[in-house]
């Protein structure tokens, strides 16, 4: 796998290369390259493949674009004609790189992640309500994922090594903990949710098919003056028993398959807003993909903003929440039919 920052150098000391293109055969294929002799013979070489990256032994090293980063020719020998020439050539080249990759992507931010578990506890506005609903509907509008969509589009403008280390950073500092923190915020909530209507249609369809025979057989030895009344005093007692041993049964095999569907969705939706404020560091991207938008407006600002105030969306397929402060507590809650 080729690493970026890559290149192809010629042997009269020209330099190929293009902003997110990491691949020599790509590049190769890019500039037709593929015309000149490209054999493993030292003596017949007219061109090297370069590789020029940061040093391994710092964390997020392509988030260290000022260290002094380490030539590598990519071949199975270094061509005879190679000298200092050359390993300048390609040194400029990467620095042009350099220039133009990383005045688009907000270093500072990237290296130290706001976490909005730490930012002051304030009221949800207007405003921020306002902001769920935008990122509600633009989440719904985006034709693959919000992920699918900040991956691709950076990919397009930056190398996967770059893209990879901002997406590390972000991830060891918030993402994990935050979804994790979410999930305990609406855990609780989402069950009592959940148990309440699973009950409510276990009892509801057991009541049916049960009581209608417990209910014959009542008004069969009983006259009908009292057959209602009595019906319903062995129903609440039959019915009570009955319950009690399906419900367990029933609870137990739908608890694993709900909270699966449940931590699934909630899951996805810290997820996006998680990719969402990724994108962000990378400022010059003007199209992204996958989503119709304005051309130079990020069209997932309305997490960020929200994630800038210290709130995290979730969604469990019914209800938008948001979380806030330390242990992302639920400030905020609205049906989908409502938002």
């Amino acid at each position: 796998m080729c690493n970026a920052f890559s290149a192809i150098v010629t042997k009269d000391g020209k330099v190929y290369w293009k902003a997110g293109m990491d691949s020599h055969d790509k590049l190769m294929e890019e500039f037709n390259l593929s015309r000149l002799d490209n054999t493993c013979s030292p003596d017949d070489m007219t061109l090297a493949k370069v590789e020029i990256t940061p040093p391994s032994d710092v964390k997020y090293p392509y988030l260290h674009p000022e260290l002094k980063w380490i030539l590598k020719i990519d071949e199975r020998r270094e061509p005879f004609w190679w000298d200092s020439t050359h390993a300048f050539a390609a040194n400029e080249a990467c620095d042009k790189w350099k220039e133009q990759i990383y005045s688009g992507i907000n270093l500072k931010e990237a290296l130290n992640p706001i976490d909005p578990r730490k930012i002051r506890v304030h009221e949800v506005t207007e405003a921020d309500i306002a902001a769920l609903k935008k990122w509600a509907s633009v989440r719904a509008s985006v034709c693959d994922s919000v992920r699918a969509s900040v991956c691709d589009s950076v990919r397009a403008s930056v190398c996967d090594s770059v893209r990879d280390s901002v997406g590390a950073s972000v991830g060891d500092s918030v993402r994990d903990s935050v979804r994790a923190s979410v999930w305990d915020s609406v855990r609780a909530l989402v069950w009592a949710s959940v148990g309440a209507s699973v009950r409510a249609s276990v009892r509801a369809s057991v009541r049916a098919s049960v009581g209608a025979s417990v209910g014959a057989s009542v008004r069969a030895s009983v006259c009908d003056s009292v057959g209602d009344s009595v019906g319903a005093s062995v129903w609440d007692s039959v019915g009570d028993s009955v319950w009690d041993s399906v419900r367990a049964s029933v609870w137990d095999s739908v608890r694993a398959s709900v909270r699966a569907s449940v931590l699934a969705s909630v899951g996805a939706s810290v997820c996006d807003s998680v990719w969402a404020y990724q994108g962000s560091l990378f400022t010059k991207i003007t199209d992204w993909k996958y989503i119709k938008h304005e051309s130079g407006i990020y069209p997932y600002q309305p997490s960020v903003d929200l994630w800038k105030r210290g709130f995290v969306p979730s969604f469990d397929g019914k209800i938008w929440r948001l979380h806030q402060g330390k242990d992302m507590k639920v400030v905020y809650e609205i049906k989908k039919e409502d938002l």
